[in-house]
């Protein structure tokens, strides 16, 4: 980028956009710092009563929604923060994940002190386990968390390209070592790592998409960059290919700040999210939810909405292919229950973010809003698990509650 500072990205809603349905405003309710309500959307057109619409594909079911459903409200109650009053609240940076366990207690992954933190459920610290390293039982870069049945957790590193089974008592009961090198489909000019987890079943199997460090030029012919999503058996043996998916379509992130160059590490851009059975995944490119149930595909998830429009700002010389849109989706998450939460782009300057949650198997649609800064990690019932960070990023991780569960 050539003199002065770099524009941020102007963004529209509902016009010049490829996809489908109205595009859905936001800013319809200020929520503050661990206040949270579960709310129809605002929309700039009338939402469609007739429900969403269900129909089957080879066993797969697809569910298109065009509206939101009923309201939730948050108890007035202040949230539960984790490791409050104690060193270890001071501790906790870079946290990649968190998993309500079976036992009442919480799991946080700290990939800052590259350890796991377990939490009483009145959010006492309990225990911590693992340390910095690349041996078993240590992490380099502890990226993400899935919870599974008797409180026991996967975590997936993948510096060390490893995924770590740890029981639960704190123990670490096995791990694999993703070595395998991935493969993407229709480009060559890609500097492509190990294999990058989407997340694991019960049973063991590894669900993995290509790991894409950096693309070499712009040139339009080598975008999308296109790769495989597939199924491991545990010992990494042998696999099945499940889909193919876009991995990078633009080489400017426009939520990111720095020269767009920068911008070419750390894919993958999709979002994805696991726990116990179920992973799902989106593209950044489309308003559409695979959820995966035993490393199967079991249901499709489809939003009518439109996605917002990016104004390419600064792409330099050589540099030829930008995104035409915002990402549909910058964050996505499964909880306990097996709901899908889904986080929207926003535009600049917006101090909330609407999260779109999936119930019964994407049948019933709600929308929580949370302050653009908060993350939800996971949630069981009433209870939500969630990622704050204040003005000068300074982390906590919270317990909210609901009157009643969304759906």
């Amino acid at each position: 980028m050539k003199g002065g500072p770099r524009r941020r990205p102007r963004s529209r809603v509902g016009e010049g956009h490829r996809g489908f349905g109205t595009g859905i405003g936001v800013g319809c309710l200020v929520a503050g710092m661990g206040l949270v309500f579960l709310t129809t959307a605002c929309s700039e057109a009338p939402a469609d009563r007739a429900g969403p619409s269900v129909s089957d594909s080879s066993g797969v079911t697809i569910i298109r929604h065009t509206q939101v459903g009923g309201e939730v409200e948050a108890s007035p109650s202040a949230p539960v923060v984790l490791g409050a009053g104690t060193e270890t609240l001071d501790r906790l940076f870079r946290v990649r994940g968190g998993v309500l366990l079976d036992d009442g207690r919480i799991a946080v992954a700290n990939s800052g002190s590259a350890e796991l933190i377990y939490f009483e459920p009145d959010g006492r610290p309990h225990a911590e386990v693992g340390r910095r390293g690349e041996g078993p039982g240590e992490f380099a870069n502890l990226f993400q968390l899935q919870g599974m049945p008797g409180s026991e957790v996967v975590a997936f590193d993948p510096q060390n390209t490893r995924i770590s089974w740890v029981d639960a008592g704190g123990g670490f009961r096995t791990s694999v070592r993703l070595d395998f090198e991935s493969e993407v489909v229709d480009v060559t000019r890609a500097i492509v790592g190990r294999g990058y987890s989407l997340g694991v079943t019960v049973a063991g199997d590894v669900v993995t998409v290509p790991w894409v460090r950096a693309t070499y030029g712009g040139a339009e012919g080598d975008l999308p960059l296109r790769g495989e999503v597939r199924r491991y058996a545990p010992d990494l043996s042998a696999y099945t290919v499940l889909d193919s998916v876009t991995l990078r379509s633009w080489y400017e992130q426009p939520q990111a700040e720095g020269p767009p160059i920068a911008q070419v590490f750390g894919s993958p851009l999709m979002v994805h999210g696991a726990n116990r059975d179920w992973i799902a995944y989106s593209e950044a490119t489309s308003h559409r939810i695979e959820v995966l149930s035993k490393g199967a595909l079991d249901h499709v998830i489809i939003e009518a909405r439109a996605r917002r429009v990016f104004e390419v700002d600064s792409i330099p010389a050589g540099f030829h292919h930008a995104a035409d849109s915002m990402p549909a989706y910058t964050d996505l998450a499964v909880d306990s229950d097996g709901r899908v939460w889904a986080r929207p782009a926003i535009a600049e300057g917006e101090v909330e973010a609407e999260w779109r949650i999936f119930s019964g198997r994407g049948s019933t649609m709600t929308t929580l809003r949370l302050p653009a800064s908060t993350r939800v990690l996971d949630a069981r019932g009433t209870t939500v698990l969630a990622l704050e960070r204040d003005a000068l990023d300074v982390e906590r991780v919270v317990l909210l509650r609901l009157v009643e569960p969304p759906g």
